[in-house]
């Protein structure tokens, strides 16, 4: 059994709702403005809207199993991702990431050449001194791997 160093549980965000709101309505007034009333205009905003419910259920705003509740790391640097049916991601390794004062993006990467996963985490769906921790954890110079 693994020695778990780090444990996040990772909760709704407001500010991903409110930007996927954003960007999906942006979107439909622009095609609406460009493609008028059609058969095209209709398929995309089917489309759209699909995306729209697509990315709610990903950010638990909807329910789904495949929802991102939980992200823990071992004590030799491999990552676990669970969702919320229980499953639990092969190890993954830490790529990258993108980090600032409010936003976190993670890039993992497992063994197999088609294993990607990106993590966009917010600061108000996660305990702020875990932020934090995370965050400074990001910035160390050692902590992505090299291969």
């Amino acid at each position: 059994m693994t020695r778990i160093v780090f444990s996040l549980a990772i909760d709704r965000s407001k500010i991903i709702l409110m930007y996927l709101i954003a960007v999906h309505s942006m979107m439909m007034l622009t095609l609406l403005s460009l493609l008028e009333l059609s058969v095209v205009a209709l398929l995309t905003m089917i489309i759209l809207l699909a995306s729209f419910i697509y990315y709610c259920r990903q950010h638990q705003w909807l329910e789904s199993g495949a929802a991102l509740i939980g992200l823990e790391r071992d004590a030799k640097q491999q990552w676990y991702l669970e969702s919320k049916n229980g499953n639990r991601t092969q190890a993954l390794q830490l790529r990258s990431c993108f980090a600032t004062p409010s936003l976190l993006i993670l890039n993992f990467k497992g063994d197999s050449i088609w294993t990607y996963r990106t993590v966009t985490l917010f600061v108000d769906a996660l305990e702020a001194e875990k932020f934090r921790e995370l965050r400074v954890y990001c910035r160390h110079p050692k902590t992505f791997c090299t291969e």
